[in-house]
């Protein structure tokens, strides 16, 4: 079976190595759209369907009497009535948490909905119960340990029953990320001191829903951006989480332009295969003169060529993705993931077929124009 497999062995080890080559290029280029793939995923995993940063500070910046409004922040909190998806308080500097290496902390001003993040274990805590209670990232699993059958973390020297811990997943901006989430109605004295400390510097409200349309989310915004500007603070900035940084812009351009590059190779390498498809449908002319004698139709033969090419294809496709995996691991690049199985068999089925059809156009070509009894003539002479 071997050697009916390798009958032309030299033509058609040219011709898996020229296919490998090919299926090399292409998995490369599945790897930058898994890698597209799964930061997107990850991105709406760890997010609401619409997401606002409200970037907000004092109206008394650069007065010489320093800011006055660090005693009114509390007060400021209280007015932020939100009856319909999650608000959260945070800064550019840390403010709650010290001890853990400069966390970035969310205070919960009101959560009306489901938590974006996914969960590990647990979840948020009943609202009859939120008292003491804090959220965490598995980022923070080290600092968490058991107390009489419950599960607590320590947060400026105070216990905190920790309800649920979720995945940790960090974006090029920091702030983004969220470590504890703890609420406001939880605070002690001491961590309200620490967050009025830092009201001197630009905070940052975040309100997100995965439940409300897009009309009812712009018009309860508008309303938290009337009440930052009735609570003496002016907004600075307000930006669309959902929509890509400009660094993140650069990255996506640069990998698509990378699988723009990486297709135009492919079609180079599939522009090889055609030439060496020639070589190896002439080393076996003879044979499918004597088929076509023997009453093969066109069809007949096409199916053979399909039967002897699945082989071939099979096998330098593995070999492709061994040698992917191993340049992979080699130089720290991004490989097939595993989890974008839609994607991966949709996108190999395609080059797949591709592949075939173009090692399909010389053979069937030479075959259409053999004349049996011409041929057999030829040979004779």
């Amino acid at each position: 079976m071997i050697k009916k497999f390798f009958r032309e062995k030299y033509s058609t080890l040219l011709l898996i190595v020229g296919l490998t080559l090919s299926f090399f290029v292409a998995v490369n280029t599945l790897s930058s759209l898994n890698k597209l793939e799964k930061e997107q995923n990850n991105k709406n995993r760890h997010s609401y369907d619409i997401e606002y940063d409200m970037h907000f500070g004092t109206t008394d910046e650069g007065d010489e009497k320093g800011y006055e409004y660090a005693d009114k922040l509390e007060s400021f909190i209280d007015t932020l009535q939100c009856k319909s998806g999650n608000l959260f308080l945070y800064g550019y500097f840390n403010f709650i948490g010290d001890g853990f290496g400069n966390p970035v902390t969310y205070v919960a001003l009101s959560i009306n909905e489901e938590f974006c993040e996914k969960f590990i274990w647990g979840g948020l805590p009943d609202k009859e119960a939120i008292e003491n209670a804090v959220i965490v990232s598995e980022n923070l699993k080290g600092y968490v340990y058991d107390l009489a059958g419950e599960k607590y973390i320590d947060i400026e020297s105070s216990p905190f029953k920790v309800t649920g811990m979720y995945e940790s997943y960090f974006e090029e901006n920091s702030t983004k990320d969220m470590d504890i989430c703890i609420f406001y109605d939880c605070l002690n004295e001491e961590m309200k001191d620490s967050i009025k400390e830092k009201a001197d510097y630009l905070l940052k409200i975040l309100y997100g829903s995965s439940e409300l349309s897009a009309n009812e989310f712009q018009e309860n915004f508008n309303k938290l951006k009337i009440c930052v500007e009735n609570g003496n603070y002016q907004i600075e900035e307000i930006s669309n989480r959902k929509e890509p940084s400009a660094k993140n812009n650069l990255l996506y351009a640069k990998l698509r332009l990378n699988m723009i590059f990486m297709y135009v190779v492919l079609g180079f390498t599939l522009i090889n295969c055609m030439m060496i498809s020639d070589i190896w449908v002439k080393r076996r002319y003879n044979e499918f003169v004597i088929r076509r004698t023997y009453g093969y139709s066109l069809i007949d033969m096409v199916m053979l060529l399909i039967k002897d090419l699945s082989g071939y294809i099979g096998c330098a496709l593995a070999a492709a993705v061994v040698l992917q995996t191993l340049y992979a691991m080699a130089f720290g690049k991004t490989h097939i993931e595993l989890t974008c199985i839609r994607t991966n068999v949709t996108y190999l089925l395609c080059i797949v077929a591709v592949i075939l059809c173009v090692n399909l156009i010389v053979p069937v070509c030479q075959i259409r124009r053999i004349l049996p009894a011409q041929s057999i003539r030829k040979q004779k002479k």
